[in-house]
């Protein structure tokens, strides 16, 4: 049961990070670079970022608070992407899927049902974490 959790958020952390970060993020940063080619390369990534990160969290709306925490996260994982590349991010979406379902079996619910937002605080907590490390290691 755990090895296909453990699989089942692998899955989810890859294709979720490539989808939204290597091609959504992406594809809006140029964009936005193309519509105002005056505009500041930071100002382009955050705008970037922050599209990318309400479509996700308008995606993960299981409920109004639940789009928040999935807002947040979503923009956490896009700096986690800009600033350490998609590995980490795999890593930290992955862990927090498993961290959700594992919580989901503990508790009888199915994950895709759980409407706690605990796990994407987690989420953040990782993310968080994670940028930290990168900006203090460089």
């Amino acid at each position: 049961m755990l090895q296909g959790l453990g699989l089942l958020a692998l899955g989810a952390g890859v294709g979720e990070e490539t989808l939204f970060r290597a091609f959504m993020q992406a594809a809006l940063c140029g964009g936005i670079a193309g519509a105002a080619p005056g505009l500041p390369e930071a100002a382009t990534r955050a705008a970037g970022i922050a599209v990318a990160s309400v479509i996700f969290g308008w995606l993960h709306a299981l409920t109004p608070t639940y789009f928040f925490f999935a807002t947040g996260a979503g923009a956490l994982f896009g700096e986690q992407h800009v600033t350490q590349e998609l590995v980490p991010g795999y890593m930290s979406m992955s862990l927090a899927c498993l961290m959700a379902g594992m919580r989901a079996l503990a508790s009888g619910a199915a994950a895709c049902v759980d409407l706690s937002p605990a796990w994407l605080r987690e989420a953040c907590a990782i993310c968080s974490l994670s940028v930290v490390f990168q900006a203090w290691s460089t």
